[in-house]
């Protein structure tokens, strides 16, 4: 969108642990699908903000051979969000479903961030985005009226203002598969009655993907019985959550 704009830089502790726990995620569900293990995830001794910028323990049991390569989790490394990452036969104390329970609470700050935008959005009708990259930054972008679009680069998160209502339009649904077939987490609306956010909380499969084709198709056709229907059932296809602010 040519119109798009950068109205400020907002990285901070969170977008960079937001970051580094994508990297975390993809790392360890490569890892166990590569050394075919029973268990795979982290020694943490209190919170997960402890590894940023540290050294990431990766404890394994039942794998078909020691763990070597820790695949996205090296990219963390060359970002500067992991300073180092080790593998230990141990019990994990921080596995995959907990990763994800952090997902979820650390984008409810992206919708607090657009929050004052919402307004902006319903008296202007101009749309804002902020987005989480893969190196941590994050930047609130100025789009057109009705109108924001995700710009070509590695995306953990996005989340954007709608002028009204927060269900998603087949465009937001097409962005969304975009971020996932990246590797990333999901999108986010805010208006100023509701936060809605599409994230994905398990590996992104096949099965997700055609619900997700399915869903902008009845978002295309305006299936209200259809969009209700996902909307209430809070998921989408195994591993898509529907979660509502």
């Amino acid at each position: 969108m040519a119109s798009r704009k950068v109205e400020f830089e907002v990285t901070s502790s969170w977008t960079e642990l937001l970051a580094l726990i994508n990297y975390l995620v993809n790392g360890l569900e490569s890892i166990t699908a590569e050394y075919e293990c029973t268990k795979v995830g982290l020694d943490i001794t209190e919170d997960i903000s402890e590894v940023l910028r540290g050294t990431a323990r990766i404890c394994y049991v039942g794998c078909n051979e020691r763990p070597s390569e820790g695949f996205e989790i090296s990219e963390a490394v060359k970002a500067g969000l992991l300073r180092s990452y080790v593998f230990s036969y141990c019990e994990p104390t921080f596995r995959l479903p907990d990763l994800y329970s952090e997902v979820a609470k650390l984008f409810s700050n992206a919708v607090s961030y657009l929050r004052p935008y919402a307004l902006r959005t319903r008296l202007e009708g101009i749309e804002y985005m902020l987005i989480v990259l893969s190196d941590g930054r994050a930047f609130i972008l100025e789009g057109g009226r009705r109108r924001v679009s995700i710009p070509y680069l590695k995306t953990v998160i996005s989340s954007h203002t709608h002028p009204h209502g927060c269900i998603p339009s087949p465009h937001d649904v097409r962005s969304l598969i975009h971020v996932l077939l990246d590797g990333g987490f999901g999108i986010g609306i805010v208006s100023m009655e509701c936060a809605l956010g599409l994230l994905r909380l398990g590996p992104f499969t096949e099965e997700d993907y055609i619900a997700l084709t399915k869903f902008r198709s009845a978002l295309s056709r305006r299936d209200s019985n259809a969009i209700s229907e996902v909307i209430n059932s809070r998921s989408i296809g195994k591993s898509v959550r529907v979660i509502l602010w």
